[in-house]
């Protein structure tokens, strides 16, 4: 029993230190620009791992780090002043290890 208990604790320490949420293109597709509100976005996709300033002033990009199919991956969402997402974008995590200068 010990033993059994010992292995699940390190499998389940293996998935926890990727630190990447289960996050997908299907959860993405739900975002849409110029109707989706930034409060919606909070509850579709939870909290940015990081957000940056958008366009001086006029609002902020949200990051959504994830697995990708062969890499890591960022999904971006712009969301103006007003709290209504204004653009998306998806691009490659340069901040992951391989990528990381």
């Amino acid at each position: 029993m010990k033993r059994a208990s010992l292995v699940l604790v390190f499998a389940c320490g293996a998935c926890a230190t990727t630190g990447l949420p289960e996050l997908n293109p299907a959860d993405f597709s739900k975002v849409v620009p110029g109707k989706t509100s930034a409060s919606e976005v909070r509850s579709i996709l939870g909290s940015p791992s990081r957000t940056l300033p958008w366009n001086i002033g006029q609002g902020r990009t949200w990051a959504y780090p994830y697995r990708g199919e062969h890499d890591r991956r960022v999904f971006w969402v712009e969301v103006a002043s007003d709290g209504v997402v204004r653009a998306t974008s998806d691009s490659i995590d340069l901040d992951s290890r391989p990528y990381r200068f």
